[in-house]
């Protein structure tokens, strides 16, 4: 199967095969759709030649050169590095310091042996919905608070079951209220699963928190949610760069609150949703003193 590969990717790691293969899916089917688009255009233009058609057929036009090129939510990305060292593909540089993500194309134009290559890896990859965890939660999560839109990279893996790095054991039936949520997404016009974040934390009452996955199964809780309100603010859409620039104010966003009770000391704290989940990455020592004059 590998030999089909382009030679300097042939004794690599499946991860950066699957990383390549995927770059190829995407930009191959959003390049035959943006010639489909412009081929349906220019056929309605000279059977109708009016202003809307010839204004469709303008867009088709003007906007196929960017299906040669995907933008992933991360600049920082082991993978991509290592395709652009082995010359495989490069990165479009962004004169706008604010862009968060990263836009890629390779570096040779798509020819018959990537549609071969895409054949021969059919059903294979890519595999899953895209799932961007970040290497740094707390610094995703002050970034959060200037976005307008949800970025598709995530506070921790979306399918944990596991102990994951945090001070408290959060797994993914906290999905929802750390506001991680699975969006169908056009991505170089292919529809695709993705992961995303947002900062409407929704911790409620009942939920119980526990240190470790072995207090879990030991039923040992270390914190209870007695009251929670959500946080509101980022939208419900995928973020892009141009939507997260300067250029558009942000709207006033409520942080939410939360209520709870610290068993090991049986204490009652109130604090934001924001600071609650700053707490379960980092631990209690690391929060923000809590809220005064909230009446509960």
């Amino acid at each position: 199967m590998r030999e089909i590969l382009p030679i300097e990717l042939q004794d690599k790691t499946e991860e950066l095969v699957e990383k390549y293969v995927e770059l190829l899916h995407f930009l191959c089917i959003g390049i035959d759709h943006g010639r489909k688009r412009i081929l349906r255009a220019e056929h309605l233009h000279e059977k109708k030649p009016t202003e809307s058609n010839e204004k469709e057929l303008n867009r088709a036009r003007k906007v196929f050169p960017k299906r040669s090129q995907l933008r992933y939510p991360s600049k920082e990305d082991s993978l991509l590095d290592e395709l652009e060292r082995l010359g495989l593909a490069r990165t479009i540089q962004s004169s706008n310091d604010c862009v968060v993500s990263r836009l890629v194309e390779l570096t040779e134009e798509i020819s018959d042996k990537h549609h071969a290559i895409l054949k021969v890896y059919k059903g294979i990859y890519p595999k899953r919905p895209l799932h961007v965890k970040t290497d740094n939660a707390i610094n995703l999560l002050d970034s959060m608070k200037n976005l307008r839109r949800r970025p598709r990279e995530i506070l921790r893996d979306a399918y944990t079951e596991d102990d994951h790095g945090w001070a408290f054991y959060v797994p993914k039936w906290f999905n929802e209220a750390l506001d991680i949520k699975l969006i169908d997404q056009l991505w170089n016009t292919v529809s695709r699963l993705v992961w995303t974040q947002g900062n409407n934390f929704a911790f409620k009452q009942g939920d119980m928190i526990y240190e470790t996955k072995q207090d879990y199964e030991l039923g040992d809780a270390r914190l209870q949610v007695i009251l929670g309100q959500s946080a509101e603010g980022i939208e419900e859409k995928i973020d892009t760069d141009e939507e997260n620039s300067e250029e558009n104010p942000l709207k006033e966003r409520f942080a939410g609150l939360v209520k709870y009770r610290d068993f090991s000391n049986n204490s009652e704290k109130t604090v934001s949703q924001d600071d609650f989940v700053r707490m379960l990455i980092e631990g209690e020592k690391q929060i923000i003193e809590e809220r005064q004059g909230v009446l509960f």
